[in-house]
């Protein structure tokens, strides 16, 4: 199983902030301090905490703080710590929402994107889009849904490339996806294998992917952070913190041989 956190920024106060930064390392620390915006911090702060609480969830002998995360130039972060092995983890923060996926040694990735109508143009497609894709988006004559599925489009790659290692080091193009239902129609390159994803929108008006590698399909359990201050109060993700997400996600499997 793996299990997906989300967490609203609007839920927490300056009395977060400082609590959720007493859990992470002096790098991180540095990185935060080195934002320019309060919110970007906040997101910051917040995401790397979640990570923490929720790996040390799936290991309760590892303190959230004993965390220690190593990441290629061009990989994805990988984390540390004594009696925290065989744990694997994505997260993703965006304006008002922070995402956080842990599992058991499979890759993973979460790419969560708030919505916003403004930035979703067929100009800007084409930076992700391969052709088929953009036809598609261009022929949706709905506005509202034709930014849903830019943002659906920008998730879904997003978080498959970040499950494979690759992050933006490959082009987004080389990963294709259609709908109804939903599907994966292309892989090339490095981001090739094995991989089921899921797709969806996360209150408040966001979208969310998730994507896991392997062969069997893993049950994908889903948790909103109802109480924010009292996961920092106590450095822990308490079942009582968490309630069920309750989100509506499409999902499909890729295979190795996709072309």
């Amino acid at each position: 199983m793996i299990e997906l956190y989300l967490l609203a920024l609007e839920r927490l106060g300056p009395q977060e902030d400082a609590r959720f930064a007493a859990v992470l390392d002096a790098e991180e620390c540095a990185r935060a301090a080195r934002l320019r915006f309060a919110r970007d911090r906040t997101a910051f702060i917040a995401a790397h905490a979640l990570a923490r609480f929720a790996l040390s969830r799936r290991r309760p002998a590892v303190a959230p703080a004993a965390w220690r995360f190593h990441a290629p130039p061009l990989g994805k972060p990988v984390a540390h710590a004594e009696g925290g092995a065989g744990v694997s983890f994505s997260l993703s923060h965006t304006a008002g929402l922070v995402a956080v996926v842990v599992g058991e040694k499979a890759p993973l990735g979460v790419d969560v994107e708030a919505i916003v109508p403004a930035t979703a143009t067929l100009d800007l497609a084409t930076a992700f889009c391969a052709p088929a894709e953009h036809a598609a988006l261009a022929a949706l004559a709905d506005e509202e849904a034709r930014t849903r599925r830019f943002f659906t489009l920008w998730t879904l790659k997003e978080s498959l490339l970040k499950a494979a290692g690759l992050g933006l080091s490959q082009a987004p193009q080389t990963v294709q996806f259609a709908f109804d239902p939903l599907a994966v129609t292309q892989l090339s390159g490095a981001a090739s294998g094995d991989w089921h994803v899921w797709s969806g929108r996360a209150p408040p008006g966001h979208c969310l992917a998730v994507c896991a590698g392997g062969e069997a399909r893993p049950h994908l359990a889903a948790y909103t952070v109802s109480d924010g201050a009292a996961l920092a109060a106590d450095a822990t993700l308490p079942d009582a913190a968490l309630a069920d997400a309750s989100l509506a996600l499409s999902t499909c499997r890729s295979r190795a041989s996709t072309v």
